[in-house]
């Protein structure tokens, strides 16, 4: 028990540290030179009919969202809502690690071990949601910046989140093509069990297109968001402009190391991104607040009703899982599933 202990403290130590570090620094930077005083007369004066419809709009879009996941489970049977919990559990995950990477993980474990789908299925599905979710990030960015006029010093930024995302396209589909071309995957687990998956959804395109739809409007919805905090704000910032800068902001905040509730990271790029446009910095990091509320509190709250529930122990069983795997030299059979 002891040695458990002391490898999970050191394997933790270090991605904590570096949340701690990276997230306070950025979140000090996002506060530096406020006039709280500004920052409190300015949260007062919210209008909360417009926060109430934020909440309201990011609903709809999560169960969109999941909604979509639905539709890429072409060979499995499972309710939109419960993809809807285990989809909110998984993000609401993700917002107690300063590393953001325990959303799939938890995902995959409640589906294979709690709901009995098959891994293969599961991990392909995720993968082209991702595939998905960084197509549509470049989509409309490129769409907003057809639309409505960027300043020069804000170019950085977009090139930044499309290169990100077209890195993270070919990386998927570089994997996908790994596991239905290389004739070696069979040997390798997650290639084994994501082949045949990913074959079936390559066959289903009307879905898939579908399923792409629907992601469009989800981060559409996102942005709907953002500009209601800013409606409540009385900030004078066109739709396309704050599109912009909810998807630079939100992907800059979920990928960099920070602090739990990505504190820090996203109020940082908040306030930066804003000061671009003209807004004042005590506005600036007023609407970073309440749209960070808008954005992360409702998944962490049905992570921590959820997660106990499924059973936290799910990520160590799927390490087990995996450790009996990599002992097995044989094929494995795709189409099993978990015990």
């Amino acid at each position: 028990m002891r040695s458990h202990w002391a490898s999970w403290r050191s394997s933790t130590s270090i991605p904590i540290g570096l949340g701690i570090v990276i997230g306070g620094s950025l979140g000090w930077l996002a506060i530096t030179g406020i006039e709280w005083d500004l920052v409190d007369n300015t949260l007062k004066s919210t209008n909360p009919r417009w926060l109430v419809g934020a909440l309201l709009v990011l609903s709809i879009g999560f169960y969109l969202r999941a909604l979509r996941w639905r539709l890429l489970f072409i060979t499995e049977n499972i309710a939109t809502r419960r993809l809807f919990l285990v989809q909110c559990a998984g993000a609401g995950a993700n917002n107690f690690v300063p590393i953001r990477l325990l959303s799939e993980p938890v995902q995959f474990g409640i589906l294979t071990l709690r709901d009995n789908l098959r891994s293969g299925s599961v991990v392909a599905t995720m993968g082209v949601e991702r595939i998905l979710d960084l197509s549509s990030n470049v989509l409309i960015i490129g769409f907003s910046l057809i639309i409505a006029s960027s300043p020069e010093n804000f170019s950085a930024y977009l090139n930044g989140t499309a290169a990100f995302s077209a890195a993270g396209i070919v990386l998927l589909l570089g994997v996908g093509l790994l596991a239905t071309r290389w004739g070696k995957s069979q040997k390798l687990p997650l290639l084994a069990a994501f082949r045949p998956a990913l074959e079936a959804l390559s066959s289903q395109r009307k879905q898939v297109a579908w399923a792409f739809g629907l992601t469009l409007i989800y981060w559409i919805l996102v942005g709907v968001t953002g500009w209601m905090v800013a409606r409540s704000l009385e900030m004078n910032v066109t739709f396309p402009s704050i599109l912009m800068v909810v998807l630079v902001a939100f992907i800059f905040g979920t990928l960099v190391p920070g602090l739990p509730l990505v504190s820090g990271t996203f109020h940082f790029a908040s306030v930066t991104l804003l000061g671009y446009w003209g807004v004042d910095r005590e506005i600036a990091l007023s609407y970073a607040v309440l749209h960070h509320f808008v954005l992360f509190l409702p998944p962490t709250l049905i992570a921590i009703i959820v997660l106990p529930r499924e059973g936290l122990a799910s990520v160590g069983k799927i390490r087990f899982m995996f450790k009996e795997w990599q002992a097995n030299r044989h094929p494995i059979d795709p189409t099993k599933r978990i015990p």
